[in-house]
């Protein structure tokens, strides 16, 4: 797959911009520059440390532990997202029980994307990008520069990106399966 496939996983990381200048939400009239350079600074690292932790090695543990070939990155990736995704339920003490689910439902979305970007790009570098992008323009910067308030048509308005992201994932991971499986019998 070549880079011009990365060019669509720009969409989910402007969704919160997009829903902000479609729903004219207002500038945060506290907003700090100094706060989001922080932020930045904190979602660099926190970005890198869950794409080491919860991409990279834990699916090369789970490709390791899976014998079964068939599916094999699949199975990876969909039980790396899940794990992560169930780490993340902390975020019910402290939020509402709809944006908890709604977030890890992102967190799952976008574990299995960075899941398949390190597997078929082989990389660590392009799933921190992406990671990184998404965080710190969906969670840093919205936040802190709109203020708005989270109901019913942001959670579908941002679910119907996080959902094209799902399905534009599972649509390279099967270009890219289907490729891979062609080179390997033609190498045979």
């Amino acid at each position: 797959i070549g880079f011009i496939f990365l060019l669509p996983f720009l969409v989910p990381c402007l969704v919160d911009l997009m829903y902000c200048e479609i729903f004219h939400a207002d500038l945060n009239p506290n907003f700090r520059g100094d706060i989001l350079t922080l932020e930045i600074f904190i979602d660099f690292f926190d970005s890198i440390f869950e794409d080491l932790v919860f991409v990279d090695i834990a699916i090369a543990f789970l490709f390791e532990l899976i014998q079964n070939r068939h599916r094999r990155n699949l199975k990876s990736m969909l039980f790396s997202s899940l794990i992560f995704s169930l780490f993340r339920c902390y975020v019910f003490l402290y939020n509402d029980p709809l944006y908890s689910l709604f977030s890890i439902c992102v967190t799952f979305a976008v574990t299995f994307t960075c899941g398949y970007l390190a597997i078929y790009y082989d990389s660590a570098l392009i799933p921190i990008a992406f990671h990184l992008l998404f965080n710190i323009l969906n969670f840093v910067l919205v936040p802190l520069y709109f203020s708005f308030d989270i109901e019913l048509e942001y959670y579908l308005f941002n679910s119907s990106g996080i959902l094209l992201l799902c399905l534009y994932t599972l649509f390279l991971y099967h270009h890219s399966d289907r490729k891979y499986h062609k080179m390997h019998i033609e190498n045979s």
